[in-house]
């Protein structure tokens, strides 16, 4: 008897209004929850691709096309192992492994406790091992990152040099870097020549040279009997002092069976006749003199440092198209000289009209003005020769008119295209086109400074016509329900 009046009494409890209204609210908000689940597993579905948006500043996740082109093209399986103890992993790194990760099948990526496991990196170069360091690792070979070559401190200079100091992310550009080195079949060879006073390669222009996966070794011509058969570049940094007889017909013959070349001249009071041998074979002579510039917005600091113009080349197009100056110092005038037909030359650099040369007296100048027999621009500083031999090989060479093109603080402290320059012109020789130019992405945080415009019309809407609708609607609504 009891039973039933239980049960009626809940029964009753459900035909009421309320019951109504509250057995929709339970429905709907049950309905609310399963699709939030639903939507919640979907999206962690995802890839992080898709899912995490990439907001950062310069885009520090996200991947370049150079990058997924090279990734895509992937046949080898390839590991990337990273040194982290448990718990201390780098956020920024392993999400752009990740991205690495789900464009290829052939990527893993896998966290190696360093301190729970000592022994693994005793397979590879333990000198530059150490927590945070990277491994890209493939059935050829492998190569490893540090972390100081992944974020790196970037000191810029302005015109008075004062400097400031950024924090740069490196991550893709090592990555995709070694990625290209451990998969490539075989990698370019640059040699330089020794025993001349040549230049120095800078550590700035040999870790471009080694990024981009050359390598680089030095050669003495005269304890050679002809250039390596291996020799991808053969490059001739600004010699002080002259090539024998031999040492030049080596490198002519090297040049006539279809060799390339990367030279850079110096002005100097001393004839390199068996240098400058080499040169005119292909049509050019560097002139007596230094070239100045008399247009004050195509030279940097003074009219020795020259901001020329670009040519039209793929050598040049990178910096002409994001117009990346150049800044070439203390230059001579490269000349063109009478040559066989089948050369062909393409200026790659050029002065303005306005350009000079002067020829030093006691290794000083007079004046930094135009004389009345100062040559008169415009002048040539890079040019490129080229000439199809008989067995249909392709000879090229490069040439820059001076030795300082890669000088330091410049080329590390200055937005200057030099070195990309140098990059481009072994890459275009090489026709090594994985060559990896992705640049590094500040870290430094930049503080989002609205204009007054963008506040006022912020204010607008937030603070004005966003509560005057939510208050109109609010009242339409008690306005509809007191009718009925």
């Amino acid at each position: 008897m009891k039973w039933n009046k239980i049960k009626n009494y809940v029964s009753s409890l459900f035909k009421t209004n309320n019951s109504h209204h509250g057995s929709y609210s339970v429905m709907l908000s049950c309905v609310v929850i399963a699709l939030a689940i639903i939507v919640n597993t979907a999206v962690n579905a995802l890839p992080s691709t898709m899912k995490n948006i990439d907001i950062s500043g310069s885009q520090v996740y996200t991947l370049s096309d150079q990058t997924k082109d090279i990734v895509k093209g992937l046949e080898d399986d390839i590991t990337i192992y990273t040194l982290f103890e448990e718990d201390k992993t780098d956020d920024t790194l392993m999400r752009l492994l990740n991205r690495y990760e789900e464009l290829s099948d052939h990527i893993r990526v896998e966290n190696v406790d360093p301190v729970a496991n000592p022994t693994f990196t005793s397979n590879y170069d333990a000198d530059t091992l150490q927590a945070g360091s990277v491994i890209v690792e493939s059935g050829q070979r492998y190569k490893t990152i540090s972390s100081s070559e992944i974020y790196e401190s970037d000191y810029s200079y302005d015109a008075s040099y004062n400097y400031t100091t950024t924090q740069n992310f490196d991550g893709e550009g090592e990555i995709t870097s070694a990625i290209d080195y451990v998969t490539s079949s075989t990698l370019p060879v640059l040699y330089y020549t020794t025993g001349h006073d040549e230049v120095t390669l800078s550590d700035t222009a040999t870790t471009a040279l080694t990024k981009s996966n050359y390598d680089l070794k030095s050669l003495s011509l005269l304890s050679e009997e002809s250039i390596p058969e291996d020799c991808g570049v053969l490059m001739i940094l600004a010699p002080q002092s002259d090539f024998s007889s031999d040492e030049a017909d080596m490198v002519i013959q090297y040049l006539e069976n279809g060799g390339h070349a990367l030279i850079f001249t110096s002005y100097t009071e001393s004839k390199l006749t068996q240098f400058e041998r080499i040169l005119e074979n292909y049509g050019m002579k560097t002139s007596d003199g230094i070239v100045f510039e008399g247009d004050s917005s195509s030279y940097f600091q003074s009219p020795m440092y020259v901001i020329p113009e670009y040519g039209s080349h793929d050598i040049t197009s990178d910096a002409s198209s994001s117009n990346t100056p150049a800044i070439i110092i203390q230059a001579s005038a490269i000349e063109q000289t009478e040559v066989r037909s089948s050369v062909t030359q393409t200026p790659l650099l050029t002065t303005s009209d306005s350009s000079y040369a002067k020829i030093p007296e006691n290794g000083q100048f007079k004046t930094a003005e135009k004389e009345k027999n100062d040559a008169e621009g415009p002048f040539n500083l890079a040019v490129l020769a080229e000439e199809t031999t008989a067995d249909d090989k392709n000879t090229q060479l490069v040439v820059f008119s001076t030795p300082y093109l890669l000088e330091e603080p410049f080329v590390s402290n200055y937005n200057i295209s030099n070195v990309d320059l140098l990059v481009n012109s072994i890459g275009y020789m090489c026709e090594h086109e994985n060559s990896v130019t992705i640049d590094a992405k500040s870290m430094t945080s930049e503080t989002i400074t609205p204009s007054a415009a963008a506040v006022s019309f912020q204010a607008l809407i937030f603070v004005i016509l966003l509560p005057a609708v939510l208050l109109i609607t609010g009242i339409v609504i008690w306005v509809k329900r007191r009718k009925k």
